[in-house]
């Protein structure tokens, strides 16, 4: 009953039933590729986003300091 329960919900929340799949054991080539998708969602995807985050003050900071700064007269 609790494993048909968990199934359930865990079919609702991703939509396909893995849940049986993992109780099976899948192949540890499953495990390798669930590992690296967490790596990428955990680390890489905030470093890219950290990476634009950067370079979009970056450049509303340089356009800032262009438009504040005067023209050279002589």
């Amino acid at each position: 009953m609790a494993n048909r329960c968990y199934s359930v919900v865990f079919e609702i929340l991703v939509g396909i039933d893995y849940f049986n799949y993992f109780l099976a054991g899948p192949d540890l080539w499953e495990w390798i590729k669930y590992v690296l998708i967490y790596i990428a969602y955990v680390v890489i995807v905030p470093f890219l986003m950290m990476l634009f985050i950067t370079f979009f003050v970056r450049t509303l900071a340089e356009r800032k300091r262009m438009r504040n700064e005067k023209p050279f007269e002589c």
